[in-house]
């Protein structure tokens, strides 16, 4: 490799140049230490060949003390005008010039060292145990080595990126999902076991949701996905799931909070899935998003279908007053216009606008790809414990219409 630099990767301790670089450490273990960079963690080890460090949302991408000196140079903001050689060249220099960041002088134990291939988020799974939720057959056939719990009985839910690699745990307390420690679901999902025959492909925003749509619907041939950040990144393994199991169809069913926020997680999914095609802006009271018009016939259809629904706003307030007041109802209709090539629509947040438009973008431009299936009630799991369990066949009642 035609870099002179590489050759102090195994004489430079990767540690003191984090220190250097002023990357705070947060863990420190007989094994391997945990520094924080950016909204990134590195880990950093010992495999007694040398020091490797890799970022917690990338494990199985190996780095070395370059890397390090490379990312660090680039941020730093002194000497502007000097280019990113020449600060990496003086770094270098003042690093192999001090004794306190040669590799020479860190002493090791047996302990300390581990294999190339080490992931810290490995070994934290090994402290689980599967959960007491799988005695229930029908959940350990979908979720078995993917629903764990700890000795206190918490759930963790292992999150895995695009390299199958393991990047952390989210745990639940309290209804409640958040990532463990430093584990990372920027780039990474959760998903349920592969069964031989796959006739569903369903996508949720919290494993829990996934557990309790499997407990209502009981489900043989599914398989299930929880993508906690709604991002490119992790769109991407989504649709790469979606090629490989080959179903007509992906069920999308994001809940939140409330009703708007799972409308508006479908919204962001669809703007990732169809990068280039669909853009979307969260305004203070709206939201505004532009999209390639495709065919005159789908927006032909989907402007007929927006008025359709203004029309009816219109309707609905002259049951309560004699006459429309414009500024008010127009604050609350969907207005669509041109956008350059492009078409923009500006959308009220309010369940009823979001749910109409969702379901005429999607019948008009993603109904081969997508259904968006809804609970009556605010997720999932409330739909579970306030009704009976139902048949496969009933899924259909739970898509989204107006």
């Amino acid at each position: 490799m035609n870099n002179i630099w590489r050759i102090w990767d195994d004489k430079l301790n990767i540690n003191s140049v984090m220190d250097y670089f002023g990357y705070p450490m947060t863990k420190n273990e007989a094994n391997h230490k945990i520094y924080h960079m950016g909204k990134d963690h590195a880990v950093v080890f010992h495999t007694g060949g040398g020091q490797l460090y890799y970022m917690c949302s990338r494990p199985e991408k190996k780095l070395r003390v370059f890397d390090l000196v490379l990312t660090g140079c680039s941020k730093t903001e002194k000497d502007s005008s000097k280019g990113i050689w020449n600060k990496v060249d003086e770094c270098y220099s003042y690093l192999n010039s001090k004794k306190e960041f040669q590799l020479a002088n860190l002493t090791l134990n047996k302990g300390e060292i581990v294999n190339d291939s080490f992931n810290h988020f490995e070994e934290f799974a090994k402290t689980l145990q599967s959960s007491s939720l799988l005695e229930d057959e029908s959940l350990k056939v979908c979720f078995e080595e993917r629903l764990f719990e700890d000795k206190e009985g918490l759930l963790y839910f292992p999150f895995y990126n695009l390299s199958n690699n393991l990047t952390g745990h989210v745990q639940q307390k309290d209804s409640k999902t958040f990532p463990v420690a430093e584990s990372d679901t920027s780039m990474s999902i959760w998903f349920s076991q592969v069964p031989k025959k796959i006739q569903q492909l369903i996508v949720f925003n919290n494993p829990i949701e996934a557990i309790s749509f499997q407990q209502k619907f009981k489900l043989s041939n599914a398989v299930y996905l929880a993508i906690k950040n709604i991002n490119y990144e992790t769109s991407k393994i989504l649709v790469q799931i979606y090629k490989q199991t080959k179903v007509t169809k992906m069920m999308l069913s994001f809940t939140g909070n409330s009703k708007i926020e799972g409308y508006i997680d479908d919204l962001m999914l669809i703007s990732c899935i169809n990068d280039g095609k669909f853009f979307i802006k969260l305004e203070k009271d709206h939201l505004m998003i532009r999209f390639d018009p495709e065919s005159e016939k789908a927006i032909s259809q989907l402007h007929k279908e927006i008025q359709k629904y203004n029309q009816a706003l219109t309707k609905d307030y002259l049951k309560f007053n004699k006459v429309v007041d414009h500024t008010l109802v127009n604050q609350k209709s969907m207005v669509l216009s041109k956008h350059k090539e492009m078409v923009a629509c500006k959308l009220p947040i309010e369940i009823n606008a979001l749910r109409y438009f969702l379901w005429s973008y999607y019948r008009n431009y993603l109904g081969k790809m997508i259904d968006i299936i809804k609970p009556q009630t605010q997720n999932w799991q409330y739909e579970y414990n306030q009704s009976t369990n139902a048949s496969q066949r009933e899924i259909s009642a739970y898509k989204i219409a107006v």
